[in-house]
């Protein structure tokens, strides 16, 4: 396994919601113990009293210095693992070597080929030569406090500016920082100046115990211990000189944090200072003003509030290379406390603690500085108690290389997608690819697994949108598409709601809408009459029901369908009779009877009497009277009826001939007596008809006899 590159990785370890939460610690799943080298532990030696640590620039050697051994221990780093390998140890006193007693802090140069050490009790600086490839160590020189050298008494802290020109040694005992000019080629340093607390307007530095210079090199930041402040300085990037700027103290301006203000370090960035105050167990935070290195308090994290935990005896602060952590040990708490940075305001916000004898940590017994590898994926702490260095990597899940641990790696840190924000499989329960429409089906991981399904859909029998009403057609879905098709209605001829009753409208849909129309009601008749006397019952318009049967009112006029009665009534829905119809037409040559269908039937006489009754009624229609009939007239007729007569009682063929004719001269004497205006044209066809008639019916006897 190969270390990938920083930024490739962190965008998406820093997505992870667990390390955004600032109230309570987060679960520890992205910084990982993974050992501690021991003082005689093996062939480990130099770590008694184990306290500055550093990182070299290519990140092969991690050194080590430990104060109680006056020593300096060198390891060799697997770039891949961060692990440790003891290489060697340089000891004061030992091979020529001078000036380590108290050994306290070390740096490197940035080129990587100088290694300084400030140690307190020898108030010295020390120079190593670094063999590149083995990270081995020859000594070069010391610089003590004595001569023309200063500053050095106590010597805590040792920062070399980032151009290489310059090395800065903060003097606790002497409350000073000390400036040397360093030859890039040999890496011998040449005094330069002192700045101490309480000459030419410096304040701040009582106490001082830590000292680092700004990326852009502009400024150097030193903690005073004794002062509870941190002090400010421009450098002249030319000669390495400082000029004071500024102190912020604690207690001034809202400024928390700083008592006891132990160490001092800048964000990769320049654009916030850290500053590790152990009175206070806190971590004060501070913006800069790059053009004049002057600080702005931003907030303080302070052990116990908040949530946040391990800052017991803050005693030192490291930044990730990208700016995103903070790392802090707290040597009360024997921890290393871990904040996510907000790279916008440098504000933090805690995420968790690791501590010395829980979940397997160990060598953070009196936690002392801290360093962190160039590529940022190794923590390096000491433990002065425990003698020992603690080894920690930030974990690489998500950077999409599979690790030993990692059952997957999905290049992100999200659950959800079946390889977990932890790099294991997610269990088969879990819903990889939500449903995205009425037709999609939601697609669970496999469980064995990193990958979700492919996308598939329901089959084509699923109803995906049900009928909303009755015009409304149900949906299937197309078994391609994870959508529903667009709805659709029932067609206009649709019939949606059947009639219920006889005044019920059946109703059709309209094609446009799922609903079906209104229920109508309709109005006429819904039962007609069963009778003259049964009520034709119409709708109302408002109920789906025929209104009840009813009768006519008793005495409303009826036919009963008899036309032999007359005058019948309703009587509690029958039709009752009335009076017998008068059928005598006051002819004696008819039979008068009545028919119930046909009613009054005047049935002319047949034979000898219907011939005899019309002379019996004589000849003066009710037409002729007041008028004179021609004499040819009644005298044919008499003459007629005569032979009729004696025709009926001997039944002669003759005689009922000449009647016949006589009749027929008879009817046309009055047709040529009404052209003569004799008699009206009334009472000639009245004549005529009676007299054509006896003729008819004379010949007709004639003819049978």
């Amino acid at each position: 396994m190969t270390r990938r590159p920083l930024g490739s990785s962190i965008a998406t370890w820093l997505l992870t919601g667990v390390l955004l939460a600032a109230a309570t610690p987060a679960e520890s799943i992205d910084l990982r113990f993974s050992g501690a080298q021991v003082n005689g532990t093996g062939d480990v030696a130099g770590l008694n009293g184990a306290y500055g640590v550093t990182v070299s620039p290519d990140g092969k050697q991690v050194y080590v210095a430990g104060e109680l051994d006056n020593a300096l221990a060198v390891f060799s780093r697997d770039p891949a693992t961060g692990a440790l390998t003891f290489v060697e140890v340089e000891r004061d006193a030992v091979g020529g070597v001078a000036g380590l007693k108290g050994a306290h802090a070390v740096a490197l140069s940035p080129d990587g080929a100088h290694v300084y050490v400030a140690s307190s009790v020898a108030d010295a600086v020390v120079v190593f030569s670094r063999d590149a490839a083995s990270g081995a160590l020859s000594f070069l020189e010391r610089k003590r406090n004595r001569g023309n050298v200063n500053g050095l008494n106590g010597a805590e802290s040792v920062a070399v500016s980032p151009d290489g020109l310059h090395v800065y040694v903060a003097g606790r005992n002497d409350n000073a920082i000390a400036v040397f000019e360093r030859d890039v080629a040999s890496g011998m340093l040449t005094f330069v100046e002192a700045q101490r607390s309480g000459t030419g307007g410096v304040e701040g530095l009582l106490g001082a115990k830590s000292v680092a210079v700004s990326p852009d090199g502009a400024h150097v930041y030193a903690a005073g211990s004794l002062d509870d402040a941190v002090a400010v300085f421009s450098r002249d990037t030319t000669t390495g000189k400082l000029t004071f700027v500024e102190a912020q103290r604690e207690g001034a301006n809202g400024v928390t944090g700083l008592a006891g203000a132990r160490a001092v370090t800048l964000s990769p960035d320049g654009a916030n200072l850290y500053v590790a105050g152990t009175t206070d167990d806190a971590l004060a935070v501070f913006s800069r003003d790059a053009a004049t290195g002057r600080l702005t308090f931003v907030e303080a994290q302070h052990d116990g509030a908040g949530g946040v935990n391990g800052l017991n005896g803050a005693n030192a602060v490291a930044i990730r290379p990208d700016g995103t952590y903070a790392y802090v040990t707290g040597s009360v708490d024997g921890a290393l406390a871990v904040f996510q940075r907000d790279a916008a305001t440098g504000a933090l916000a805690f995420v968790e603690q690791k501590r010395n004898g829980v979940g397997g940590v160990a060598g953070l017994h009196g936690a002392a500085a801290v360093a962190v590898s160039p590529d940022g994926y190794s923590i390096y702490a000491t433990g002065s108690t425990s003698d020992a260095v603690a080894d920690f990597e930030v974990r690489r899940c998500g950077d999409g290389v599979l690790d030993p641990d990692e059952q997957c790696d999905d290049g992100n840190r999200e659950d959800g997608d079946c390889c977990s924000s932890s790099c294991q499989l997610e269990p088969a329960t879990t819903v990889c690819r939500p449903a995205a429409g009425s037709c999609d089906v939601a697609e669970l991981c496999t469980g064995s697994s990193p990958t979700c399904p492919a996308d598939t859909f329901e089959p084509a029998t699923f109803e995906c949108r049900p009928a909303a009403g009755p015009c409304d057609e149900a949906e299937l879905c197309t078994g391609t598409s994870g959508a529903c098709p667009a709805d659709s209605f029932k067609p206009a001829t649709f019939e949606c709601r059947p009639a219920a009753r006889d005044c019920d409208v059946a109703e059709t849909c309209t094609g446009l809408s799922a609903a079906c129309p209104s229920d109508r009601k309709r109005s006429g008749v819904c039962r007609p009459s069963a009778g003259s006397c049964d009520a034709a019952e119409t709708c109302d318009g408002t109920s789906k029901s025929c209104p009840q049967d009813l009768s006519e009112p008793d005495g409303t006029p009826c036919d009963d369908g008899n036309a032999c009665t007359q005058n019948e009534t309703c009587q509690q829905g029958g039709c009752i009779g009335g009076d017998q119809v008068g059928c005598n037409d006051g002819d004696a040559c008819t039979v008068d009877t009545c028919d119930p269908l046909l009613g009054c039937v005047n049935q002319h006489l047949e034979g000898p009497a219907g011939v005899t009754c019309l002379c019996t009624g004589g000849l003066e229609p009710p037409t002729c009277q007041g008028q004179t009939l021609p004499p040819g007239v009644r005298g044919r007729f008499a003459r007629a009826c005569g032979l009729i007569q004696r025709a009926g009682a001997k039944t002669t063929k003759a005689r009922m001939t000449k009647a016949a004719r006589a009749l027929k001269a008879a009817a046309n004497v009055a047709s040529q007596a009404a052209r003569r205006g004799s008699i009206s044209a009334q009472c000639a066809a009245a004549l005529s008809t009676t007299l054509v008639d006896a003729d008819v019916r004379a010949q007709r006897l004639a003819e049978i006899r």
